[in-house]
């Protein structure tokens, strides 16, 4: 009988676990492509984001990579292309200026036919522009409506020390967009001091203040595969993947190495000249547990092949 009752549990838990299993999304940066492994590990995703589709001033959509040509492997995918913008200067001007929307929407619309939707990722703007990113989408998302095609938005964390995730202002985009990927990574970049590229508790606020415009099932949390090394007199940094970090961890030299679930790995080491901070598979696990726990749509990986 004891058994029986153990047998019940378990299927009850995965039940449950099924129930509230977060989905998977991958972005590809479009050369990847041709890797051999980015190609085989693909099978492993059923949501797939590719890059190299840019909108300039005038609404038009210049591809850097023709999708036809891989065909056989997304088939059975979501696949959303992703968008951005040309440059910033193109940006601004695209935006301000509505007469060019129904051309850029046109261009999407056609682009995005064969799959599940558009993955719209415009940064680096102002806060001044918002209010034209909203009259973009309300109309982009009006139009995909009509063909049931999904608009999702890469968005940078509300609660963050720079000027730039000002421009993402929630409670004005929100009742435009289906779904997001709140960008939890870069938290520590090239462009401060060294640091966690991301950080368990940091992400956790975000998910919070995205909760109070957003439903958790409109919601991907955005886990990063790659890290930084800087060095530490002059502050230059540069991104490095698992296979480096996992070189440098093993190396014979003398190094000081710090974990922790709230941020993964830190090596200094060079006779303390440079330092290493790489989100590990530990830390990873714990950003999916956080994902599970606000019974979010699912995690959302940046890149793939950086976890190669």
């Amino acid at each position: 009988m004891k058994n029986y009752i153990k047998i019940f549990i378990i299927y009850i838990l995965l039940f449950f676990y099924q129930l509230y299993a977060v989905e998977e999304w991958i972005y590809i940066y479009h050369p990847t492509l041709k890797d051999p492994y980015v190609r085989t590990k693909i099978n492993d995703y059923k949501i797939i984001s590719i890059t190299g589709f840019k909108i300039d001033q005038e609404g038009n959509l210049s591809q850097d990579v023709n999708l036809k040509s891989y065909e056989n492997i997304l088939k059975n995918k979501n696949v959303y292309p992703l968008v951005t913008l040309k440059n910033t200067k193109e940006g601004i001007q695209f935006l301000k200026n509505s007469s060019n929307y129904p051309k850029a929407i046109k261009n999407i619309v056609n682009l995005i036919e064969p799959f599940s939707g558009v993955h719209i990722d415009f940064e680096y703007l102002s806060e001044k522009e918002t209010p034209y990113f909203k009259d973009f989408l309300k109309e982009l998302q009006n139009v995909l409506k009509q063909s049931n095609k999904k608009l999702t938005v890469a968005i940078f964390p509300p609660i963050w020390e720079i000027k730039y995730n000002k421009f993402h202002n929630l409670s004005i985009l929100h009742p435009y967009i289906d779904e997001i990927v709140l960008m939890t990574y870069d938290y520590h970049n090239p462009k401060t001091n060294p640091g966690p590229v991301s950080e368990l508790s940091w992400a956790e606020k975000n998910i919070q203040e995205s909760l109070k415009y957003f439903k958790p099932h409109q919601i991907y949390l955005g886990i990063p595969l790659y890290g930084y090394e800087w060095e530490i007199k002059t502050n230059r940094s540069r991104i490095v993947d698992f296979s480096y970090s996992k070189k440098i961890l093993y190396s014979n030299e003398i190094k000081e190495v710090q974990t922790s679930l709230n941020f993964g790995t830190k090596i200094v080491y060079n006779k303390n000249q440079k330092v290493l901070f790489y989100p590990d598979s530990n830390f990873r696990k714990e950003m999916i547990n956080l994902a599970h726990h606000y019974r979010l749509k699912g995690i959302a990986y940046w890149r793939l092949g950086f976890e190669k």
